[in-house]
């Protein structure tokens, strides 16, 4: 049997509590999937303003911890605990500041500058908790400086220098709060120097979380394998091939899984009939049924094509556009 592993999983967001996308749905889907292989799996994740503490039964854990950013600024922060599915230990950070005055998880202003905070507020919470940790598994840009911090500011530190960081590119088009190519050239982020201080706003909203998470992690990884060998070349790898070729043999391609028993149109409450592969002909009463719901004609003899995405060039819009006649 495979070592049992300690692993905190960081995400920017984690049905139920929150959710803007499928990375929500893999914050709560993978740490259930890493747990039934036996590790010792916790999460930890914003406090934005949309989640309901009291409907989730979150409980305070420490209350006004102050975190220093740095000589510039010292930050009162707030630690909660709840659970996924009354197991798995989920951790809440909360600044009202940063996250719990907004009612939207992202697109909010100095999105660089809270996530930062989020970034140490992870890090210190572990020394606070005294968590002993084998991986701290670090998913998309918003947890990218985690490796940063880990390699300089804590590489002294007895309780964080022994843990390894793994990051998960799940999107490489997403490197910062804005667009990487907005960032004028002269002003972009190298990945590895000192960083402004916090309260030089203009600055910090321009370092490249992604970029700083692929130069210092420990082992990085994609939602594919395809993908992995994709964004080392230079049509997709979104200016960040070249460092992500040096890191070549540290770069992994790990298909997104799925959740079988959400997912499955045996026992989905959200269908009208529920169908197996014994009672495939049971599909096509969901098909009428969605025909009469968007007023189209009744018709088994016609394709129904559904699509759940955000409309953007990425997911192929523009192949539909062209080929949907």
């Amino acid at each position: 049997m495979a070592r049992k592993l300690r692993i905190l999983s960081v995400f920017p967001e984690v049905d139920p509590f929150s959710k803007a996308g499928g990375l929500g749905d893999v914050g709560r889907s993978l740490p259930k999937a890493l747990h039934a292989l036996r590790h010792e799996i916790s999460i930890i994740t914003p406090l934005y303003g949309v989640i309901d503490k009291s409907k989730f039964n979150l409980k305070p854990l420490f209350l006004g911890k102050q975190i220093t950013v740095d000589d510039s600024k010292e930050i009162s922060v707030d630690f909660y605990e709840g659970s996924l599915n009354g197991g798995l230990p989920v951790y809440f950070i909360g600044v009202e500041e940063y996250f719990g005055k907004y009612k939207t998880i992202y697109q909010v202003e100095n999105s660089n500058s809270r996530f930062l905070l989020f970034n140490l507020a992870v890090l210190e919470f572990i020394k606070l908790k005294q968590l002993a940790i084998d991986i701290i598994h670090c998913n998309d840009w918003h947890t990218g400086l985690i490796p940063f911090f880990l390699k300089n500011r804590y590489k002294d530190d007895s309780l964080l220098n022994k843990i390894t960081s793994v990051y998960t590119i799940h999107n490489l088009a997403y490197q910062m709060a804005k667009n990487w190519w907005d960032v004028p050239i002269d002003s972009r982020d190298d990945g590895k120097s000192v960083l402004p201080v916090f309260t030089e706003t203009e600055k910090i909203e321009s370092i490249n979380f992604a970029k700083r998470a692929i130069v210092f992690a420990d082992i990085i990884n994609t939602v594919s394998e395809n993908y992995a060998k994709e964004i080392l070349t230079p049509i997709f790898g979104e200016d960040l091939h070249s460092i992500l070729g040096s890191r070549k043999s540290d770069l992994w391609g790990i298909v997104n899984g799925i959740d079988y028993n959400d997912y499955n149109p045996a026992t989905d409450p959200g269908l009208v009939k529920n169908y197996d592969v014994e009672s495939f002909e049971h599909k096509k009463e969901n098909k009428i049924h969605l025909q009469r719901s968007f007023s189209l004609p009744v018709n088994l003899d016609v394709p129904m094509i559904g699509m759940v995405s955000r409309i953007s060039e990425q997911k192929g819009f523009d192949l539909l556009f062209l080929i949907i006649d």
